[in-house]
């Protein structure tokens, strides 16, 4: 909201305009007239599904996802018209929860800053708050030590899907609710 504040950006614009991208666009396939904006990421509708693939590379020990590809790379792979990660609904009309939309509003804050994502964040938002630098991160490589980490609850009526999260993803500290 920064950058809306500074007139950088504006919610209602398609975000095509801010990723300076002439060959590669973000649009719904099924929908190419409603545009992607600001306003539908941030509200997770903008009717992008659920990559589980691409999430569970982004969980591996050592964080090799992000020594592999950047951020405009990720979601130009796997948010575009061509890939099967879309809602069958137009954007705008759905609220589906997105970790992919938030990459994306990260890459729009990228490209109009002309600053890396999590520097942005480091310089606008945890230094003025006085929050340590040294203790936060966004990526699990950042935090060596699991008892660090946020606890991450999860609802589950069977415990064997607890055990198999744990297996596959030991290192985001996932519980029960209790």
């Amino acid at each position: 909201m920064q950058l809306v504040e500074k007139e950088l950006i504006d919610l209602d614009t398609d975000i095509n305009q801010y990723l300076s991208e002439p060959n590669r666009k973000i649009f719904h396939p099924r929908y190419p007239s409603h545009s992607i904006t600001l306003r539908k990421l941030l509200s997770h509708s903008a009717s992008i599904a659920v990559n589980s693939k691409l999430q569970d590379t982004f969980y591996q020990l050592g964080d090799t996802a992000f020594t592999q590809s950047t951020l405009a790379d990720m979601c130009f792979t796997h948010i575009n018209p061509n890939t099967s990660n879309w809602l069958p609904k137009p954007p705008g009309s759905v609220t589906f929860y997105s970790n992919e939309g938030s990459a994306l509003a990260a890459l729009v804050v990228e490209r109009v800053t002309k600053t890396p994502y999590n520097q942005y964040i480091k310089d606008n938002i945890l230094k003025p708050l006085n929050i340590d630098i040294n203790k936060t991160g966004f990526r699990l490589a950042d935090f060596p030590n699991r008892e660090e980490l946020v606890k991450h609850y999860t609802y589950v009526f069977n415990t064997s899907f607890l055990e198999q999260w744990n297996q596959k993803i030991p290192q985001l500290n996932v519980a029960q609710m209790p």
